[in-house]
């Protein structure tokens, strides 16, 4: 096998790799909804939601309001999310 045939193997290998990644990544779109479900005689609640990457801030729902964010899943499944409640 000559040279330019090992770089043009290569380089549709990779273009197969980079089109898998793409498909996978833009399949696992995840969507996020907290409602404040909590009784009416009680507080606000408070909450604080963020990954590894992104801080998403503090928020404070009334009844029955809702925060909500998408993210992406990565190509390795492995995107977290984490949240306390106050």
């Amino acid at each position: 096998m000559s040279a330019n045939s090992s770089i043009s193997v290569l380089i549709n290998i990779l273009r197969i790799f980079l089109l898998l990644t793409t498909c996978m990544s833009s399949e696992q779109k995840i969507i996020m909804n907290i409602t404040d479900r909590l009784p009416s005689n009680k507080p606000s609640l408070l909450l604080h939601c963020k990954s590894k990457d992104n801080d998403l801030g503090f928020h404070t729902l009334d009844l029955n309001q809702v925060y909500g964010w998408s993210f992406n899943m990565n190509i390795w499944s492995s995107t977290l999310f984490w949240c306390n409640f106050w």
